[in-house]
Formats: C-alpha cells, sequence, structure tokens
C-alpha cells in the first residue's frame, strides 16, 4: 500500500531502466517506525554517496520524520528513494511468534558474489538477491546462504547471519562487501549488555557450521534463530531471540547508553531459564528518554523564512550545511541556512530564532556566489561541500556542489 509519493518515475529513467533506487525496510511496533534515526541516516549517507536521490532526499526525509499516518496495526514501511522522487508504503509484518519457534532453515547459494563495494549500500538492483531467495524457496528454505568465495560467507539474501560459540557471538567483518543491517548493528549492542563477546572477522563456512547456535537478522524480524544449514542441523533458541528482540524495542523506545562493563556486572544468560520473554531489570538502568522535538521541519522553516525576507520564488536554490546537514533530526539548536538568490548584491546574515531553533540565515545572490568559489572562498567552498539541497533549481545547486 502506497502511503505517500512524490514525483513520477518514467519508462526512460535510470530507475526502470538500470534499478538506480535507494530503499529501506523498517519495523512499524507500538505506534512508531523503530529505530527511524538509524535507518535515515544510512539512506542519507547512501544518496550522498552514491548521488541517487539527492533533490528528492530531503523532503523524504521531511516527510518520514513527521509520519503521521492513521495505522493501528503492526507492519513494514518501506521508504524509495530515486533520481526521479520517492515513495513511502507499508506492508504486512508476517513474522508472529510461531515463525520465532519454528526458525529459519538456510541452504548454500551455488555462486558466490566475490569483493563489491556495492553491495554495502541498500540498492533496489536486488534481483541477485531476489534469485538467491527464489533458489532456497524452491528447495524448501526459508534463506539463502550468499558467499564472498568457495569458503567466507557474507550474508543472507536478505537477512545478516551471525552465529555463536560458548559466550562469543561471530559476526561478519564490515570490511567484506555486504549490507551491515540496522537491526544486526543494534543486537550487537544488546549482546555487549548482556555480557557476551562480540567479534567481527571473516567467517568460512566449517566455522560457522560448527557453532553452538546461528542467527539471522533483519529489520523485519530483528533477531531470529537458525534451525538447518544444509544438512547440519542447530537448536533453535527462540526463547533467546525473543528476550533480545524485546529489549531491542525498548532500547528504541527509551534511548541507549553503551557502557563498558566487565561481565560480572551482568546476570548470566541461562538457556532454558522460563522468563526469557521478559526484559532484564538490571538492564533498565542502561536505559535513558530520548529527547524528541517535532516542532520544526524543513517545510515549515521554509514557509517561515519566505514571509520574513518576501522571497516568493526570487530565489535559485536552498540548501542547509554544517552539522545542520542530518536534516533537523539532530539534537543540534542550530540550523545553517544557505537561500541564493537573485539580487543580494552582499552577504545577508540573519540570526532568527524560531520554535526553539536559531537559524543562521545566509542570502547572497548566484553572482556573488560564483565569485566567491572562483576565489575559492573558504566559508562557501566547505559550506557546499557539506551541503544539503532543499528547494529550487536543482541542477544549479549540482553545478556549484
Amino acid at each position: 500500500m502506497i502511503l505517500k509519493s512524490k514525483g513520477k518515475i518514467e519508462f526512460d529513467s535510470n530507475a526502470v531502466k538500470f534499478g538506480v533506487g535507494l530503499f529501506e525496510t523498517m519495523l512499524f511496533k507500538e505506534n512508531r517506525i523503530i529505530f527511524l534515526d538509524q535507518h535515515i541516516k544510512r539512506l542519507f549517507n547512501s544518496s550522498e554517496k552514491l548521488d541517487i536521490g539527492r533533490e528528492y532526499i530531503a523532503s523524504l526525509i521531511d516527510e518520514i520524520l513527521s509520519f503521521q499516518y492513521d495505522i493501528s496495526s503492526e507492519g513494514i514501511i518501506r521508504i524509495s528513494l530515486y533520481e526521479c522522487g520517492y515513495s513511502i508504503e507499508m506492508r504486512e509484518l508476517l513474522y508472529v511468534e510461531n515463525s520465532y519457534n519454528k526458525g529459519f532453515r538456510i541452504c548454500s547459494y551455488p555462486y558466490s558474489r566475490g569483493n563489491n563495494l556495492l553491495f554495502r549500500h541498500k540498492t533496489t538492483s536486488y534481483l541477485s538477491n531476489l534469485e538467491a531467495r527464489k533458489y532456497a524457496n524452491q528447495r524448501g528454505y526459508d534463506e539463502a546462504l550468499i558467499y564472498e568465495n568457495e569458503n567466507n560467507i557474507l550474508e543472507g539474501s536478505y537477512t545478516n547471519i551471525f552465529c555463536k560459540k560458548g559466550n562469543d557471538f561471530f559476526f561478519v567483518s564490515e570490511n567484506s562487501s555486504f549490507l551491515e543491517g540496522v537491526a544486526s548493528q543494534n543486537i550487537m549492542k544488546v549482546l555487549i549488555n548482556l555480557g557476551f563477546n562480540i567479534i567481527k572477522e571473516v567467517i568460512n563456512i566449517n566455522q560457522l557450521k560448527s557453532s553452538d547456535n546461528v542467527f539471522v537478522s533483519n529489520s523485519a524480524m530483528n533477531m531470529m534463530g537458525v534451525t538447518a544449514i544444509d544438512d547440519t542441523v542447530f537448536n533453535n533458541d527462540s526463547e533467546f531471540c525473543f528476550k533480545v528482540n524485546n529489549m531491542l524495542i525498548q532500547m528504541d523506545k527509551n534511548g541507549f547508553i553503551e557502557q563498558n562493563k566487565t561481565q560480572e556486572n551482568f546476570s548470566s544468560y541461562k538457556p532454558n531459564c522460563n522468563n526469557q520473554k521478559e526484559v532484564d531489570i538490571n538492564l533498565i538502568s542502561n536505559f535513558i528518554k530520548k529527547p524528541t522535538n517535532k516542532k520544526v521541519n524543513i517545510n515549515l522553516i521554509m514557509d517561515f523564512i519566505k514571509e520574513k525576507y518576501n522571497l516568493k520564488e526570487k530565489y535559485f536554490f536552498v540548501f542547509l550545511t554544517g552539522s545542520s546537514r542530518d536534516l533537523l533530526f539532530s539534537k543540534e539548536k542550530d540550523i545553517d541556512i544557505f537561500i541564493i538568490d537573485e539580487v543580494s548584491d552582499i552577504q545577508i546574515r540573519d540570526l532568527v530564532e524560531f520554535k526553539g531553533y536559531e537559524l543562521d540565515v545566509n542570502m547572497i545572490s548566484e553572482k556573488l556566489l560564483k565569485s566567491l568559489v572562483k576565489l575559492n572562498e573558504g566559508f562557501i567552498v566547505k559550506a557546499l561541500k557539506n551541503s544539503t539541497y532543499i528547494e529550487g533549481n536543482y541542477e544549479k545547486y549540482k553545478e556549484y556542489k
């Protein structure tokens, strides 16, 4: 179900012809999107690095941050970003309690990937993953295990894979050509706070199959136990998965402080304990209330600025810069905004209070901007390099960027 979209995808676009796009899938639970800030930052970073959808990224992020749709059930939110627009969708959440009790069965995918840095981004060029998943499903498995080469593993077709041996959890090194998931990163934090050791390294298939337990994760399911890889059978510790997943939801709800604590500070994990579905009382002390501020967004700021400075349409483009380029969801109370207009012969700088934020408004003409860039003036060059487009003539902004 499409909840919101902007722009139009044409048949001659790179999105259609070559699958050029980015997306994030996020869990909607307890009336909020879980770990929203981390998903936004990953999408933003990929958009910047791969130069995909930068004309629309600010608008999409502003839209998802002010997410106010009337949704009563749990589900999966997907945001997709292309050069020609974006969409926000929702679908049903398929993972229920019985899914975790049953666990996942995984088979090896026979075609290795090799080393490709593009797989560190969540792109819509997803055909190879879909083929791997289809390969597994046709053989009665839930997931396919993708290899970097003949022996070393990377990930599943739509999950991260990690394993446990004794008190150690092993995750694939982030230097490998795979996408380290938001869920995987947060699971590591919970495991550390439960007293386990986290080891990130190259993992070969023999090491994986000789583990005590194997798990998969993504943002829809969080942590799921694995019962088999090919012909190797594992114990499915579903109770531990319930425990970790409940802690993840609590972590997102209240905020989280990572502390360097020794194992003695934590109660030992007992696999057969009857209360594994409950969050540890001791762990609650590691949570704090996460500060939020939804009083301001890009549209409100632009409306305010246009009215205050009587801008109307007399500007070329607008961008944020500096610490503000995290697009208003940072905890900072200052927002640096540049307006490139038609008439300002000198730089006009104004500090304005707006809804508890301090707007540092810079207005300069395109003529002056061109001169400053040509002179390699430090402040404007730095501002442009660290900028994020907001609105106006994107092609002209892109020339200067």
